[in-house]
């Protein structure tokens, strides 16, 4: 049987998908595997209605990764060293 190699963590930076993150951490820790923490950027019309500020999708996407990178850095400090990561942001659909 081949060993897992890739654990993916979805996260929409709540508390609760932290704990997923910190699973998927803590489970990668012990195999040896990477873990690719992703979010994705949903804009739907509330979200555009409710921001003034219109940004590049290059610009949303950047934003949101410094978003995940201090998530991770203020949350995961004691294993990050340990395991390897692979933030991912993107736009899209989450729920699908």
């Amino acid at each position: 049987m081949e060993s897992i190699k890739r654990i993916l963590a979805p996260t929409d930076f709540s508390e609760l998908s932290q704990a997923g993150v910190r699973y998927a951490l803590e489970m990668a820790k012990s195999l040896g595997a990477e873990v690719i923490v992703y979010h994705v950027i949903g804009v739907a019309e509330e979200w555009l209605a409710s921001h003034d500020d219109f940004y590049s999708v290059k610009e949303l996407v950047e934003e949101q990764k410094g978003v995940m990178d201090d998530l991770l850095r203020e949350n995961f400090t004691d294993i990050l060293c340990q395991v390897t990561i692979r933030a991912e942001v993107e736009v899209g659909v989450p729920t699908r």
